[in-house]
């Protein structure tokens, strides 16, 4: 009997996790556990969306063990190159719904993630935990991001592990309109 595939997802992963991700001799468990996510990402049938700014803050923060993972990534074609999704529409949804500058600014500077992942299959792996809170904060009145799944490796590692293997499907307590 053969074992029904399961679908790959096409992951957005920010250059957080890339700076964070150690070699195979790191001691930090944060370190480790981006490590882990990323090979994980490699083994399984996943892949990543790289826009413009995406590759650009990579290439920008990224450590060498993530720029060998994003070499190999693109050598096994598991890595989606597209131009910048700008969704004009959402950025003003966003902007009308947030009142302090700061967080305005935060979403700014990470919008690029979010488009991209909605032009992906809405996952964001990240482990910015304050723009995720502004995320959850607008996805009360901006529906568009309710259903988009936040990832952080370094939350729950193994949980997180399992949750890829098992084929990153969109659990509702992963998703940025689940409620707190």
């Amino acid at each position: 009997m053969r074992r029904r595939k399961r679908p790959s997802k096409c992951l957005v992963i920010d250059a957080s996790v890339a700076r964070a991700a150690g070699g195979p001799d790191a001691a930090d468990k944060g370190s480790k556990s981006c490590r882990d996510f990323l090979q994980g990402v490699l083994k399984i049938c996943h892949s990543v969306i790289m826009s413009r700014s995406i590759r650009k803050e990579w290439k920008k923060h990224e450590s060498r063990y993530a720029r060998t993972w994003r070499v190999t990534m693109v050598s096994l074609k598991k890595v989606r190159i597209v131009e910048d999704p700008v969704n004009l529409d959402l950025r003003s949804r966003i902007d009308y719904v947030l009142t302090s500058e700061v967080d305005k600014k935060q979403i700014n500077k990470d919008i690029h993630l979010v488009e991209g992942c909605i032009a992906a299959d809405s996952i964001i792996v990240s482990l910015d935990e304050v723009l995720r809170a502004i995320l959850q904060e607008c996805a009360i009145k901006v529906n568009d991001l309710r259903p988009i799944v936040w990832i952080n490796p370094s939350e729950d590692p193994e949980g997180v592990l399992e949750w890829l293997q098992l084929g990153a499907d969109a659990e509702p307590v992963r998703q940025l309109g689940y409620p707190k």
